[in-house]
């Protein structure tokens, strides 16, 4: 994931299913939330350990139930949207 100069996560999303882009998904939407709210939501444990994840890694502060780096950001951080992306028809 990449952070910038003012300690904010960003995400971007594209809906992919076996390589290509999913009918009725979003293509290019891109969040941005709070690098402190970010470690306190997945677990990881700094800086580089979040620049170093995908949005797809397991997030260590769930162990074992299989959630998602993304899914426990979009359930416990408030972000803001940087850009929309376009509704894949």
């Amino acid at each position: 994931m990449k952070i910038t100069r003012n300690n904010r996560v960003i995400i971007e999303t594209t809906n992919m299913r076996h390589g290509c882009l999913e009918q009725g998904g979003v293509s290019g939407a891109v969040d941005s939330y709070d690098l402190d709210a970010v470690l306190r939501a997945t677990g990881l444990p700094d800086r580089t350990a979040v620049a170093a994840a995908s949005d797809t890694d397991l997030a260590p502060a769930y162990g074992d139930n299989g959630v998602m780096i993304y899914q426990a950001i979009e359930r416990e951080c408030v972000g803001h949207i940087v850009r929309t992306g376009h509704i894949i028809q």
